[in-house]
């Protein structure tokens, strides 16, 4: 059947070149070879073509067209010998679709025996054209799903008309019971996943020795891609309102907050404490005393550590208020450079006093006897 294809093929370009004389738009207006013969054998010669009738040949949108084109078209009437030879040559093209026909046929109902799984699974029909298209159950095997899914797909002319009708990417096998019985939404999908099934069908089909003359595989491919099928129909599921767990009846643990930091701050370790508790290591304690029980100041004052005291750790808090603090107490009471004393004396009770007086009244009498530069002085008179 590909040669007869190939011979199809042929005839219609041929066709197609004489028939350009006549009508050079008509192959591009009618690209499929059989629509293309018939409609010239309707045509033949005649010019007007609102007296030829393409009802029964084509649809209403493509006889609009064909009708536009053909009354301003360029071309001229044909001879009598090139319109005879035309004539032949599209009876001849008819003929060979004819046997084509016949071949399917007899092939159709030589599928069970020929290709049982891929019978069960598109039907003997799709199956019979697959196998005529490819040559064969072997070539049919070796051709991937991506091109199974396109082969024999046939190109059609809008028109002008929208696009958004125009099935792409569709082949024979979209056409199978299977694919049609699905919603139009999931038909590419559903041809994708069939494309797949078919492909390994024919490849179990194209083993000369496989047991499997009565298509099990294939009913049960079919069966499954169903209920896949189905499966993509069902609607989703709703989701469920989960219960809110029960809460616990144990007191919330406060980790943060202003006055859990002054708390923590509060009564925190202190860093005295902290060195007590810790022991250094590799060093004998005593045997004796207090110390043999166990009670011992830990690392506090212990030699080569240099620490008797620890210096108490910088509070950030506490420094912040005290900085506060003392900028409020500077601004609200100003000092002068003076300073002034008073002195409590049981004679004459409160006494204002300068107190720089009386620090140079006690360098005077210091620099008398006390002062570097005095010498020494003898008490013992001269005789």
């Amino acid at each position: 059947m590909v040669q007869i294809d190939d011979e199809i093929i042929a005839i219609h370009r041929f066709v197609a070149e004489i028939y350009a004389k006549k009508f050079p738009e008509l192959d591009s207006l009618v690209p499929n070879a059989l629509d293309y013969v018939r409609v010239v054998k309707a045509i033949g010669n005649e010019m007007d073509m609102t007296v030829v009738d393409l009802s029964k040949l084509l649809p209403s949108a493509a006889i609009i067209g064909i009708s536009v084109t053909g009354s301003g078209t360029s071309g001229k009437q044909l001879s009598a010998e090139d319109l005879k030879t035309c004539m032949d040559a599209c009876d001849e093209l008819l003929s060979l679709d004819k046997d084509k026909s016949m071949i399917l046929g007899f092939v159709e109902s030589r599928m069970s025996y020929l290709a049982p799984n891929v019978s069960q699974l598109v039907g003997t029909r799709i199956a019979a054209q697959l196998i005529g298209l490819a040559g064969g159950v072997a070539n049919l095997s070796r051709i991937p799903s991506c091109n199974l899914q396109v082969l024999g797909q046939q190109k059609k002319v809008l028109s002008g008309f929208s696009s958004a009708a125009a099935l792409k990417h569709t082949g024979i096998i979209f056409y199978a019971d299977v694919i049609q019985n699905v919603p139009p939404y999931l038909r590419m999908k559903a041809c994708r996943a069939l494309a797949g099934k078919i492909a390994l069908m024919a490849r179990v089909d194209s083993q000369p020795h496989q047991s499997d003359r009565e298509g099990k595989v294939g009913a049960q491919f079919r069966d499954e891609l169903i209920a896949k099928m189905e499966k993509w129909q069902e609607p989703q599921k709703a989701k469920t309102k989960k219960a809110l767990p029960i809460p616990d009846e144990k007191p919330r643990r406060k980790r943060g907050g202003k006055r859990y930091r002054k708390m923590k701050e509060r009564l925190q370790m202190t860093d005295v404490r902290r060195e007590i508790n810790r022991q250094s290591f590799a060093t004998a304690d005593e045997e004796y005393g207090d110390n043999a029980m166990g009670i011992t100041a830990g690392r506090l004052g212990q030699e080569g550590s240099g620490n008797l005291r620890i210096v108490r750790k910088e509070q950030k808090q506490m420094a912040k208020k005290l900085k506060a603090a003392s900028f409020a107490s500077a601004s609200k009471a100003p000092m002068s450079g003076l300073a002034s004393s008073l002195a409590f004396t049981p004679v004459q009770g409160i006494e204002l006093m300068n107190p720089e007086a009386a620090k140079a009244r006690v360098k005077a009498a210091n620099d008398k006897y006390f002062a570097a530069n005095s010498g020494f002085v003898s008490i013992v008179k001269k005789p």
